[in-house]
Parts: C-alpha cells; sequence; structure tokens
C-alpha cells in the first residue's frame, strides 16, 4: 500500500500531521528548508516573465537550481525557449533569493 494513502495512514494510526511531517522531513533536505513567504513570492514575480508552467515554476522553488546543469533538466524544451543571455539571467533571478 501506498504510504500516502489516506486509509492506509489513518489504519497505521497516523493523521493528518504524519504526513505534513513527511511533507516538512523532505522538504529540510531540500533547498527549499531555507524560503519565506516572501522569497517564494519574489522568485515567482520575476521569473513570471519567462512564461513557465506551474510545474516548472513549483520545481524551480523546490529545487533552486545553480547551474545551467540543472535548468535544463527541470525546464522543458528550454533551449527552444531561452537563449544563454536569459538562462544566467534566471540563474542570477535565483541566486538572489537564496
Amino acid at each position: 500500500m501506498c504510504r500516502f494513502n489516506r486509509k492506509y495512514r489513518i489504519d497505521r494510526g497516523e493523521g493528518a500531521n504524519g504526513l505534513e511531517d513527511e511533507i516538512r522531513q523532505y522538504l529540510n533536505l531540500t533547498p527549499a528548508r531555507w524560503q519565506s513567504t516572501e522569497k517564494v513570492k519574489g522568485v515567482i514575480e520575476e521569473i513570471r516573465k519567462f512564461g513557465f508552467s506551474k510545474s516548472e515554476v513549483l520545481q524551480i522553488l523546490n529545487l533552486m537550481p545553480q547551474s545551467v546543469v540543472e535548468l535544463y533538466l527541470i525546464i522543458e524544451r528550454i533551449e527552444e525557449n531561452l537563449d544563454e543571455e536569459k538562462i544566467l539571467e534566471l540563474l542570477g533571478i535565483i541566486k538572489k533569493f537564496l
């Protein structure tokens, strides 16, 4: 059974807080642990002009990529949509909010 399945968690005596705790534990292992509401809003506002999908924005926020290689893994068809200058601009925006 999936450990995220609600019935499975209830049968094991875990409430909704158990899942929230697991998510927090995971996020504490990622760059997301240093983010505040203000930082998240700032990143979203500044990268809006790039026209990323919601899932790409979420990946950027969760992983806060710091290299071109990481961006290529996160953003679909990046080479078609962004030139080198825009990619470096994006990395600068991300680093500003780290």
